[in-house]
């Protein structure tokens, strides 16, 4: 039997995002709990993997005449080394539109940076680093240990409700359609709302 797909429901996805933004600065630079929150974002609302998130340039989610609305991964950024391209939300671009304007725009070298960085926009944030982030704010934020691939599993899990197979594999950028089929298997949550449909009042 396929193990159960570790995901978040809609209402744990909104409060992750909410503490990213939210949590205490103390010493950190500013904007460092924006670019905490596109993290999760780029997975939740992408489904990139958490390397593929920490190879997106600045300017491939915000150009200097504004908000870019796909983000074209190129082959040297995703694990099969296949190109692929992916419709951004309005959150993505929202939290891509305040980097750029308060920091993005005025650093030099705008088109080679990272969108994810520690102190150095040449350099990534390195991936040890973002997962550390999203278990961080997964444990303050739910009260328990959030692993990255599973906003990921969440963003491929809300997909399938309505789309294709192939599209879900395409956007997940699976060489396989088999890597997608796992997306097949019902969750907890949908088993849940399921029964929910033959609740009735008692008599």
């Amino acid at each position: 039997m396929t193990p159960a797909i570790k995901t978040l429901t809609d209402s744990d996805a909104q409060a992750l995002i909410r503490f990213a933004l939210d949590a205490p600065a103390g010493h950190l630079p500013p904007l460092h709990n924006t670019r905490n929150a596109l993290l999760l974002c780029l997975m939740l609302d992408a489904g990139l993997r958490v390397g593929e998130a920490c190879r997106v340039h600045q300017i491939q989610l915000h150009s200097s005449a504004g908000p870019l609305p796909t983000l074209e991964l190129m082959p040297s950024q995703t694990k099969t080394r296949t190109a692929r391209s992916l419709p951004l939300t309005i959150r993505i671009t929202q939290l891509a539109g305040i980097l750029f304007a308060h920091l993005w725009k005025a650093t030099p070298n705008f088109a080679t940076n990272y969108a994810l960085n520690l102190l150095d926009p040449s350099k990534p944030l390195p991936v040890r680093t973002a997962q550390a982030i999203v278990t961080r704010t997964g444990e303050r934020a739910l009260g328990r240990t959030i692993p990255a691939h599973s906003l990921r599993h969440t963003f491929a899990s809300r997909l399938r409700r309505t789309a294709d197979l192939r599209c879900v594999q395409a956007l997940l950028g699976h060489a396989s359609i088999r890597s997608t089929q796992i997306y097949t298997h019902p969750s907890a949550d949908d088993l849940a709302k399921a029964i929910d449909t033959l609740n009735h009042p008692a008599p």
